[in-house]
């Protein structure tokens, strides 16, 4: 497919002529490899997300791991007085017109003239059927388990009982692999806490929605963009918007009982090799802590440790822009005009990572999670550089010794392995027990 949409595919097939046969065998082995890897991904995600006999796509961002097509580039338009301050693509329908979701029976707007300040949260029997119907399948693949931190003690307990509740609350959490985790954070959240966390998407995810409502071609499968049906209509219901600098400035400027959820790596942590698993790419500005620091928003650091160790690496991301017969070229050319990050290069400029060559293990890891201290704002001047420096560092410092905590507390864990875990499971019709809390508050 990636060859097809290059201009110069006879040089191409002139090349695979006049090659030895070692070379084409070994050209050979790559497609096949490639091939499978896409149906085992294909495979997996119509398992998990197979609902009312229709398979949508459970994450754009991981499905796009085996996608070479090209992105459309994204050009912003210049918006009325009504819309000035939005930065997402606006649906063509007629602002007026109200549509109706066959499978929730959730009538909506069908176009929000500001996604920041009109989105409201659903009701109650639209987040119940959205659980059953595809968040509860991949609970039971990775039955994740949570923990939160005491802010005045630093203790750690059980569940999201210590997560604060004062508002503005920003989450900074590092991006596993793929962006898988939010599908587990943002409900867990409204389940055990009734909070709806706004999440920031990345910016492809809202590209994608315009390019297939005008008809051009996509990135993403068309299941990720196809309105309401699709994970981009699963986004905006739940109160997603575009990752930038300006929403979430907006986002803590609106006020109210305003939870978001920011990953600063962004793309880069999705996107790592086999060996940067568990690291922070995040990048020097301190934009985050400064707009928390000016709307006196609590930060809370959320360390997630799990989807790395539920695939095989085939290929790092470096290395596939190595890779022979212009199949490189390919992978260059199909993520050039992605951005990798929220705040995206330092310098304003794309710089070009792909995905890594990935296949799934027959049952995914356990994925933990671990909410850390809470860090206040409230005497942080937010015109004072050091002074947010140092907090800057002080909750990265935290999210990498939850880090730690949580890859040391997990090998005591009797059903960390898939196989054992998915029996007990299965059998009891309970989760599986974890490791005792104790592991964590070792002084």
């Amino acid at each position: 497919k990636a060859f097809h949409t290059r201009p110069c595919f006879m040089r191409e097939v002139q090349e695979l002529a006049s090659m030895s046969i070692t070379r084409r065998r070994a050209l050979t082995l790559v497609i096949l490899v490639m091939a499978l890897s896409a149906c085992c991904l294909s495979s997996v995600d119509a398992s998990v997300m197979q609902t009312s006999g229709e398979s949508t796509s459970l994450n754009p961002i991981f499905c796009e791991l085996c996608s070479f097509q090209p992105l459309p580039r994204f050009r912003r338009r210049r918006c009325s007085t009504a819309r000035r301050y939005r930065d997402e693509p606006a649906p063509a329908v007629d602002s007026n017109e109200t549509v109706e979701n066959t499978n929730t029976g959730y009538r909506e707007d069908s176009k929000l003239k500001d996604p920041i300040a009109d989105w409201k949260p659903p009701p109650p029997h639209v987040v119940h059927q959205t659980m059953e119907e595809r968040i509860k399948p991949l609970r039971r693949l990775t039955s994740p388990v949570f923990f939160s931190t005491n802010s005045q003690t630093c203790r750690r307990v059980r569940g999201l009982g210590q997560v604060p509740s004062r508002h503005p609350l920003l989450i900074v959490g590092n991006h596993q692999l793929g962006g898988l985790d939010i599908w587990l954070i943002v409900p867990e959240l409204i389940e055990q806490r009734g909070i709806f966390v706004r999440g920031l998407g990345h910016p492809v995810i809202f590209q994608d929605a315009q390019a297939h409502l005008n008809g051009g071609p996509t990135f993403l499968p068309d299941s990720a963009t196809a309105g309401k049906e699709g994970t981009f209509g699963l986004y905006q219901k739940f109160g997603a918007v575009m990752s930038s600098p300006r929403n979430l400035y907006r986002l803590l400027e609106s006020g109210g009982p305003q939870a978001i959820l920011h990953f600063p790596g962004g793309a880069r942590e999705a996107y790592h090799g086999r060996k940067e698993a568990h690291e922070l790419f995040w990048p020097t500005r301190l934009d985050f802590v400064r707009m928390a620091a000016k709307f006196n928003a609590t930060i809370v650091p959320l360390a997630g440790v799990g989807a790395a160790d539920s695939v095989y690496f085939v290929a790092d991301p470096e290395n596939m822009l190595e890779l022979p017969f212009g199949l490189g070229d390919a992978v260059s050319n199909s993520v050039l005009t992605v951005r990798q990050a929220a705040r995206y290069d330092e310098q304003g400029k794309d710089f070009i990572r792909p995905p890594p060559f990935i296949l799934p293990k027959i049952l995914p890891a356990r994925h933990y999670f671990l909410f850390g201290k809470a860090f206040e704002t409230t005497k942080v001047d937010s015109r004072d550089r050091e002074a947010c420096r140092k907090l800057y560092q002080d909750v990265k410092k935290e999210l990498e010794c939850g880090l730690k905590d949580l890859l040391r507390a997990r090998q005591r864990d009797p059903y960390q392995g898939s196989f054992t875990r998915f029996v007990y499971e299965q059998v009891t019709g309970k989760q599986a027990p974890t490791f005792s809390v104790k592991e964590f508050n070792v002084d």
